[in-house]
């Protein structure tokens, strides 16, 4: 989901660089990573840094190895191979292309000045756990082979499976089991209750193959989920008659498009979309707005602003240049929702086709499966709404297939928070605990329905 442009969140500690590994082979490969603990900067970072061109990130710990160039805690990434970036998906994308093994000329600010050095790409290692099985394959989606990440006990099965969908980020999710990331957190407490999990990279992503992944449109992404459930359904491990899908945010879009072609037995929604991305376009000034210190006027004129720009460019499907031409009251706005008129939070085009979407409509086509649609009352970036209607889409044709649960004390990133104002905290870099309440509620409801 796009954020207002009043809530700047630094991205998720711990950002890993993604490097190209041998594309020759028979299997999709692994590609390297620099595995440096990086952080976007936020607008406040930056400033302070006296960084005003392009974003910068932090490197937030000391390595712990000498194969980069002499990098330390408290530097800043400002170039790729001599190319600027303005987003965690450009700074990925300029560092695809190198081989593991080769090393990536970078930019960086110290304290002394901007210096050029160079970082070697190391060879990812693969996961090896006593209890559980870690196994990458892929899936092949409008020509290009993307990553699957499977987990299972140790064992034939078959087992209880969890089908994670990812929400709008095209930050990769080929994280380790036991990380301290939000995603893996789920799948680990899963995984414990004797779950199998799948999880799918997107085109572009990690070891994926295929195009920036920031241009790939809605319509093209959610066949990559189609994709992985369909062989999930494959898969000798997996009890095909118990899985359960989580869509996560735009997961949450995702899901019953592909879950009313392709039945499962439960689906976890959180923190998604159900009335339109137009509607939540203009509902979330009215939230993001105070939190970010605006005055009542201002969030009425940031509403309203919303409501016009958004109209011309979802319903009405107008360029963005065209807007900024001809409706020159909404120029200023226009560049504040889009740099470049080419990409939001995703693609212009990919935010359309998010709009065209009649969710009601697919979530009331999900057949038997049962459906649980939680809230973080944290959640700044959600509605609670747009919670509350997956529910009642569903038990509107069938009473009591869906149930809505108001979760207290955590975020969209499943957090421990104590309010909104807190969860604003932490996405702007403020230090925080993942929550087990998500993966905690959401077991309890599974267990209840067996």
């Amino acid at each position: 989901m796009q954020l207002n442009r009043y809530v700047k969140p630094a991205m998720l500690a711990a950002l890993m660089l993604v490097a190209s590994a041998n594309l020759l082979a028979s299997e999709l490969p692994r590609r390297g990573t620099v595995g440096l603990p990086l952080q976007m900067m936020n607008e406040q970072q930056l400033s302070d840094a006296g960084i005003k061109d392009g974003a910068g990130i932090l490197v937030t710990q000391n390595p712990t190895r000498g194969d980069v160039g002499g990098i330390v805690a408290g530097d800043i990434i400002l170039k790729i191979d001599g190319k600027r970036f303005n987003s965690v998906p450009e700074f990925n994308n300029l560092v695809r292309p190198f081989l593991a093994d080769l090393w990536i000329p970078m930019t960086i600010k110290t304290k002394s000045g901007e210096k050029d050095i160079k970082v070697k790409v190391l060879a990812r290692t693969d996961e090896k756990y006593d209890d559980v099985d870690v196994i990458l394959s892929s899936v092949t989606t409008k020509g290009n082979r993307v990553r699957t990440i499977f987990t299972k006990p140790k064992g034939n099965g078959p087992f209880p499976t969890l089908y994670w969908i990812q929400g709008i980020s095209t930050g990769s999710v080929d994280q380790p089991l036991v990380a301290n990331h939000y995603i893996t957190k789920v799948l680990k407490k899963f995984s414990d209750a004797g779950y199998a999990t799948m999880r799918v990279e997107k085109i572009g992503v990690g070891d994926s193959e295929g195009p920036n992944p920031m241009l790939v449109n809605l319509i093209d992404e959610v066949d990559v989920f189609r994709q992985g459930l369909i062989k999930l359904k494959t898969l000798k491990f997996v009890d095909t008659k118990n899985i359960t899908v989580f869509g996560h945010s735009m997961g949450g879009c995702i899901a019953p498009i592909i879950c009313s072609e392709i039945p499962v037995k439960n689906i976890i929604s959180y923190g998604t979309v159900t009335e339109s991305w137009l509607e939540w376009q203009i509902k979330a000034p009215r939230i993001q707005g105070p939190l970010s210190g605006q005055s009542p006027s201002e969030v009425r004129q940031d509403a309203i602003n919303a409501a016009r720009f958004y109209s011309y460019l979802y319903t009405e499907r107008k360029s963005f240049d065209w807007i900024v031409q001809n409706v020159p009251d909404l120029a200023e706005y226009a560049r504040t929702q889009s740099a470049d008129g080419v990409n939001m939070t995703r693609s212009i085009e990919y935010m359309r086709q998010a709009n065209d979407f009649n969710y009601c409509e697919y979530w009331a086509k999900t057949g038997d499966a049962k459906v649980l649609s939680i809230f973080g009352v944290d959640d700044f970036i959600a509605l609670r709404e747009d919670q509350e209607l997956v529910a009642e889409a569903i038990n509107r044709l069938t009473p009591g297939r869906a149930t809505f649960k108001l979760l207290q004390g955590t975020d969209h990133l499943f957090r421990k928070t104590t309010s909104m104002a807190d969860a604003v905290a932490k996405f702007n870099g403020t230090p925080f605990e993942q929550s087990d309440a998500v993966s905690d509620a959401c077991l309890t409801w599974l267990k209840s329905g067996d």
